[in-house]
């Protein structure tokens, strides 16, 4: 819910780079909180090594958000 309050801010920016965070945003929820809720719907652990990418992803996201 943090993540979806980081991109309400970065749509209301008026600057080209807000892409990136944004988008590392997005990229960091799905690869995170996506992969662990598809382990624990279908048990399979084939992505699990995209959870600690998604979860940089989002530390990377929020702290290009704030040097935007």
């Amino acid at each position: 819910m943090v993540n979806g309050l980081g991109l309400l801010l970065a749509s209301m920016r008026n600057s080209r780079l807000v892409l990136l965070p944004g988008s590392m945003l997005v990229l960091g929820t799905l690869g995170f909180s996506g992969t662990i809720f598809y382990e624990f719907m279908s048990k399979d652990l084939r992505f699990h090594k995209l959870i600690p990418v998604g979860g940089s992803l989002t530390i990377f996201g929020w702290a290009f958000f704030v040097l935007i």
